[in-house]
């Protein structure tokens, strides 16, 4: 059981590795699945076998060229297992879904509460800031973006449950402003407020009720001016705050620019990679170079990057947060169909006979806009999510046709 926990929190590493993010889903299915998973390792090793091959020719360190390859299975690990797991399994990993969401804000609530830093943390989390600056807290992962992009990944989770088997009601029209707020007041970050913003297109289409619509955007709205002071007195600092200023005066060009550094790295870094046409790629590890060379070669991204607060040294040293991204970067084209082939054939056998309708499409949203635009990429929490929901729709569809 704490092993499948840890899971929902991959930047626990202990300090036992120097990386961001630690390969507790690789060890869950090496422990409980290792017969099956070690059938599907060879497939994917034979999948990526030439980019991995590239990688060893080129000019990177060895240790590099494992890490990135290990970061890979680590992510699809996560869909892997909610594969391999019984129905039991999978409402134990809902359970424990929920779990690591109250933990994770009940930790930052006490660290941004707290009187003191929480040093402690950074035992648990090396690369954790116990500072609170205006970004907010991020308590039990690196940093908040990463911090609001599991929350909100396990509330597209719960978003599903809710409304499969017990229907979106006003409770929970409630507990969505809270955790609104949440990411608003505590996290403070733009990456989860982009997250949460499907997570609410979600709900209201799922509801279709004008009531609980009309209540929410209420709450909202009534929610935002004291947001909007909050962040006018740290105005100089304040990335959302920018950006609403921006949007206010219509300032197109500087609102695209402020969007692209209020992101990190994350969305310049997908900009760079798909501006390219790659085929095979630039090899497993090999993605300063590469990567470098798509800055370089895009007139905008170069001249954003220049002139942007994040000097160049920042941006060649990054890899593309998505693992789509980065599997399109590092193995090209043809290994994005591939794994992606891979999955969805394990998927289509595992789920024989599940539905898409659009309220199933509408639920799964966000853990693929993770997949494929924003995330972590040894991260398996996009993973998880996405085959947690699929299970949830998979099950309820089997229970319907036994009636």
């Amino acid at each position: 059981m704490p092993l499948r926990l840890l899971i929902f929190f991959p930047s626990i590493t202990f300090g036992i590795l120097s990386s961001e993010i630690f390969p507790w889903a690789f060890l869950c299915t090496i422990i409980f699945y290792f017969r099956k998973f070690i059938n599907d390792i060879f497939v994917l090793t034979c999948i990526l076998f030439f980019p991995i091959l590239l990688g060893l020719f080129s000019d990177i360190p060895l240790l590099r060229l494992i890490t990135s390859y290990a970061s890979y299975l680590n992510a699809l690990s996560g869909f892997l297992i909610m594969l391999y797991s019984t129905k039991e399994d999978i409402n134990n990993f809902f359970k424990l879904a929920k779990l690591a969401f109250g933990i994770h804000v009940i930790v930052s609530l006490i660290q941004i509460l707290s009187p003191f830093e929480l040093n402690f943390l950074q035992s648990i989390v090396p690369r954790v800031s116990t500072e609170i600056d205006l970004r907010g807290v991020s308590g039990l992962s690196a940093e908040p973006a990463r911090q609001a992009i599991v929350l909100n990944l396990i509330f597209s989770v719960i978003i599903a449950y809710q409304h499969i088997f017990k229907g979106i009601d006003v409770k929970f029209i409630f507990f969505t402003l809270l955790f609104f707020l949440f990411l608003m007041f505590v996290n403070r970050s733009f990456t989860g407020l982009l997250f949460f913003l499907i997570n609410l297109i979600t709900i209201l289409f799922l509801t279709r009720k004008i009531f609980l619509g009309f209540l929410f955007a209420l709450g909202i709205i009534s929610i935002l001016p004291f947001f909007y002071f909050q962040l006018s007195l740290y105005a100089d600092e304040s990335r959302v705050f920018q950006i609403i200023n921006l949007l206010i005066n219509s300032d197109s060009q500087l609102v695209v620019q402020a969007i692209l550094l209020s992101s990190g790295f994350r969305i310049a870094t997908f900009l760079a990679v798909w501006s390219e046409f790659r085929f095979f790629g630039s090899g497993i590890g090999n993605w300063t170079e590469a990567l470098n060379n798509s800055f370089s070669n895009n007139i905008f991204l170069n001249e954003f990057v220049s002139n942007s607060a994040y000097n160049r040294i920042i941006f060649d040293s990054v890899r593309p947060s998505s693992i789509t991204s980065s599997l399109y970067l590092e193995g090209g084209l043809i290994s994005v169909i591939l794994i992606f082939a891979f999955l969805i054939l394990k998927a289509t056998q595992r789920f024989k006979g599940i539905v898409f309708k659009l309220d199933n499409i509408m639920m799964i949203i966000l853990p693929i806009f993770s997949i494929v635009f924003l995330g972590n990429i040894g991260s398996p929490i996009q993973w998880i999510c996405l085959g947690i929901i699929l299970n949830l729709i998979f099950y309820n569809q089997s229970l319907l046709g036994q009636k």
